[in-house]
């Protein structure tokens, strides 16, 4: 028999007079912070039982106001639902504040959206199991203002059970919320590496209007021929034909721009940056891997051979200045 305080959604079957009833499961939001702040309202909003808690109590008042509990403590929060999120800012944040509730923890699952490194996320994982919590460790891959919708992606690692059990309640935040490994380090990864190719990007274009402009060229005048060149030739190189390359270990040069041609690319960008004014590290590191894999007899690969070089680093110190 139900307890008539919870809430249930009702689900009637096609064609049935019954009904079938599910509970939504009692959930607590550590951190409310802009992030924090949206995955309660997320879990309001979908009718769960919403218990939350953040140094700056005033932070809370919107939700309580919208049916959510206002924990007097985190060790209060942890102790009223079997499903707590932590979100704050850094490790050593979450570490704190759930070590004032460790003696909570046991029994609930614990689920950690707080950026960090992979080894912080093993490092909570193995912290959390001793106080016999289940542990997942997820990456938001989206702003506040996309949780709860179709568009917001979270990655989790972790305990497999745990995600099993509450699949349904991580996927009011996101949708898109798979499981990717048992290793607690892997979303972050993930997360890390997807940053890479936004700021390696997001760089390549600064470099870019920063040369330009050393001509007196504005970058406005100049970006639709950029934008032509990235959206026909930069974005054209299939990043899924790269990643067959990788997996296997084979780099053949399929799009007639060897390696070497590459290295002696970037060896003139080095040099034009230089010359202008312009700071020419990024591209001076890349240049050093480049000619590192050339100097190994590998200068008629593909482009993607770089990657062993990139999975070999001792030797950029001595290069890159050189």
């Amino acid at each position: 028999m139900k307890n008539k305080s919870e809430p249930w959604i009702r689900e009637a079957a096609s064609g049935e007079a019954a009904e079938t009833v599910h509970p939504r499961t009692p959930v607590s939001v550590i951190g409310l912070g802009s992030m924090g702040h949206a995955l309660a309202a997320a879990y309001l909003k979908a009718g769960h039982p919403t218990t939350v808690w953040n140094r700056s109590a005033a932070k809370a008042d919107d939700l309580v106001a919208a049916g959510a509990h206002r924990a007097a403590s985190a060790n209060e929060a942890v102790a009223a639902s079997p499903l707590v999120i932590i979100c704050v800012f850094d490790y050593r944040t979450a570490s704190e504040l759930l070590g004032s509730a460790e003696h909570s923890l046991d029994g609930k699952v614990l689920v950690n959206l707080t950026t960090g490194t992979p080894e912080e996320a093993r490092e909570m994982a193995r912290w959390a199991a001793a106080r016999g919590a289940e542990y997942l460790d997820g990456v938001i891959m989206a702003g506040p203002a996309l949780i709860g919708h179709p568009e917001a992606m979270i990655l989790y690692g972790g305990s497999r059970s745990a995600y099993d059990r509450h699949e349904a309640a991580l996927k009011v935040l996101a949708s898109n919320s798979p499981f990717l490994n048992e290793d607690t380090g892997v979303p972050t990864l993930y997360d890390l590496a997807m940053l890479g190719l936004l700021w390696s990007t997001q760089a390549g274009w600064l470099h870019a209007f920063a040369l330009i402009g050393t001509a007196g060229v504005e970058a406005a005048a100049f970006q639709p021929y950029a934008d032509t060149w990235f959206k026909n030739v930069v974005a054209m190189d299939r990043s899924d034909k790269m990643a067959a390359q990788i997996d296997a270990g084979e780099y053949p040069d399929i799009a007639g721009s060897s390696l070497g041609l590459n290295a002696a690319g970037l060896g003139l960008i080095v040099r034009a940056s230089r010359d202008a004014g312009v700071d020419a590290e990024m591209f001076a590191a890349i240049q050093a891997l480049a000619d590192r894999r050339v100097a190994d007899g590998r200068g008629a690969d593909g482009f993607t051979s770089l990657i062993e070089a990139i999975k070999n680093p001792a030797f950029a110190s001595e290069q890159i200045n050189r």
